[in-house]
């Protein structure tokens, strides 16, 4: 009877001690990014029978279970995803604003402006050949300028290629972490608390750059899935990405699975990766499209006009500028050849039997500026739609970043509320574990005590 009060006794002892360990290490890691709350599982021990009466053996620890709120997870790791790729997308459209603010003032707004006016001096002067350079020197500077921005936005969509390489080499190394620690973690029978903190750790790092979805498998182990239901880890199998170029230049994303390689490019819209592809795809190139369809409309209604026009050399049906190359027109707007350099060949006549005084068309070329294009507007009125355009996405992108990153805090504060640590709590929970463990020794006193009395007895 005594030795089964020695045993309870001892059994406190591990529980008070296991306790406050357990308290202690959740101290130790309150800082630790990705640490679960740790807590102290116990459970009365087994019944054994004692002359009529059935009594407990005392207490046993059952384990030290992290606190996890499973559905909290999932929601705090797509909201990290979504704020990731707001962030990411409204940082590279502030980075633009820096080109595309030339498009007005000292940019290709002045320089458009500068057209027109020549061409104003021209249908004043038709016969002056000051007036005709002036007209060449600034279809020149209208297309340097409208070049330089083509290209700059060009160049800007393609200074992301290799953030998204780095981002997918980034996503191959989490991933195979996964993966490795699903083995680990799907071949023990009791499963350690910190790799399952790791691989959860690992798992938001991924949601930050990718977007990911775990799917629950077997013995502990958390295939991830990203957008478009591509499977990137499957136990402890990697089906890595992997980049190329694409057909417009641009760096394409692309998945090795068993049914070939899948182009993922236009699928993947969270995390970090996603804010870039978003950007550059859509925005920027959304932008880069609106400026080529600008530029063709301006310079194929300008060329309509010029060509019907006479030089005064009499010739006619010549270009002012070089017709719009198909692909990325406004990287590569030049004056035509066959006006470079040669003022007469200016066509500010309408009538060749008037020259050198007609300047019926130069008027033409003139109110090109007051006559809508193609797409309805007047070409400054045009153009600086393509900024407000742009500027809408913009803003429509810092605002979108805000409220993800917003949620993203909340919901993480809320996580941490139900998994994270907190310091009072602990101390509170180590002085109960204290108490247990002083009380324990005391029935272990007692039982001594009451052994020397019963061997005194006997003596």
């Amino acid at each position: 009877m005594v030795s089964s009060i020695f045993h309870i006794g001892q059994s406190g002892l591990r529980a008070g001690r296991t306790g406050v360990r357990v308290a202690s290490e959740n101290v130790a890691n309150v800082n630790t990014p990705g640490y679960h709350r740790r807590v102290t599982v116990l459970q009365a021990s087994r019944l054994r029978q004692v002359g009529n009466l059935r009594l407990g053996l005392g207490v046993e620890v059952r384990e030290s279970q992290r606190v996890v709120d499973e559905a909290l997870d999932r929601r705090v790791r797509s909201s990290i995803g979504q704020a990731a790729a707001q962030s990411s997308r409204s940082d590279v459209l502030d980075r633009a604003n820096v080109i595309l603010g030339d498009l007005e003032g000292a940019g290709v707004s002045s320089t458009l402006d500068e057209f027109f006016a020549s061409l104003d001096l021209l249908a004043a002067s038709p016969e002056d050949r000051v007036s005709r350079s002036n007209v060449l020197a600034s279809a020149e500077r209208f297309a340097e300028s409208v070049n330089d921005v083509g290209r700059n936005l060009r160049a800007m969509r393609q200074e992301l290629d290799p953030e998204v390489e780095a981002g997918v080499d980034e996503v191959n190394r989490l991933a195979a972490e996964v993966a490795s620690l699903n083995e680990k973690i799907s071949s023990r029978s009791r499963v350690s608390n910190d790799l399952l903190d790791r691989r959860a750790r690992l798992v938001d790092q991924l949601s930050e750059t990718v977007g990911a979805t775990v799917i629950p498998g077997r013995n502990d182990v958390w295939n991830i899935a990203i957008e478009g239901g591509y499977t990137l880890v499957s136990g402890s199998q990697v089906q890595r990405l992997s980049t190329r170029p694409g057909v417009d230049g641009f760096v394409r994303i692309e998945g090795i699975d068993g049914a070939g390689t899948p182009d993922l490019t236009d699928r993947i819209r969270q995390g970090q990766l996603g804010g870039l592809l978003v950007a550059r795809d859509e925005d920027l190139g959304a932008t880069a499209q609106a400026y080529d369809d600008f530029v063709t409309e301006l310079v194929n209604e300008v060329n309509a006009r010029h060509s019907a026009g006479y030089g005064l050399d009499g010739v006619t049906g010549r270009n002012l500028f070089a017709p719009p190359a198909a692909v990325n027109p406004a990287e590569n707007l030049a004056v035509d050849p066959a006006v470079a350099a040669n003022p007469d060949a200016i066509a500010a006549a309408r009538d060749p039997a008037l020259l050198p005084g007609d300047n019926r068309a130069a008027l033409d070329l003139a109110e090109v500026r007051l006559d809508p294009l193609a797409s309805g507007q007047e070409p400054p009125d045009a153009l600086r739609q393509v900024l407000q355009e742009f500027g809408d996405r913009a803003f429509a992108a810092s605002a979108s970043a805000e409220s993800a990153t917003l949620a993203a805090d909340q919901l993480t504060n809320l996580q941490q509320s139900v998994s994270g640590v907190s310091v009072d709590e602990e101390l509170a929970t180590l002085m109960q574990f204290r108490q247990q463990f002083s009380a324990a020794a005391t029935v272990i006193q007692t039982a001594d005590e009451l052994t020397r009395e019963i061997i005194g007895l006997k003596g």
